[in-house]
């Protein structure tokens, strides 16, 4: 087995595990975050899932990611102009342009002291622990703006 069919059996196990149902489209838009490296929007992964489910909506999308979300194995990234959607499972924090909303993974950042905080206090993360947001470096040669 591959590691992207790995990942897709952990997850049919942590469906089961939950008591609900393994789906076409959970399995189909779960494979497509973790087969592409990048920041997705609803629509992006809408357009790409349609080729190989043709009947699929964009709000049964968003249910998908909504619940991929709340079970931990996708992060959703809220930006300035839309939540995009992010299938890497090593924890890592996310640089946002307020501009443009355009994200960059820091994994060189270590943010497994917060993760394991939460889970001493029992909360149950929702999002990625670490958002920081600021203008990218092509926004500021536009506009002539500075960070900090």
């Amino acid at each position: 087995m591959n590691a992207i069919e790995d990942k897709i059996e952990n997850l049919k196990n942590i469906i089961k595990r939950n008591g609900d149902r393994i789906t076409k489209p959970r399995l189909a838009v779960y494979e497509f975050l973790v087969s592409n490296q990048g920041h997705f929007s609803a629509q992006q992964i809408y357009n790409a899932i349609r080729e190989t489910i043709p009947d699929i909506t964009l709000a049964t999308v968003y249910n998908v990611l909504r619940y991929l979300a709340d079970i931990g194995v996708i992060q959703e990234i809220p930006t300035q102009t839309e939540t995009l959607y992010d299938g890497t499972e090593v924890p890592h924090a996310h640089l946002i342009c307020m501009e443009c909303g355009k994200v960059q993974d820091v994994v060189a950042v270590n943010i497994n002291p917060l993760i394991k905080a939460a889970k001493i206090y029992h909360w149950k993360l929702t999002q990625n622990p670490v958002s920081v947001f600021g203008i990218c470096p092509e926004c500021q040669k536009r506009s002539n703006g500075s960070l900090l």
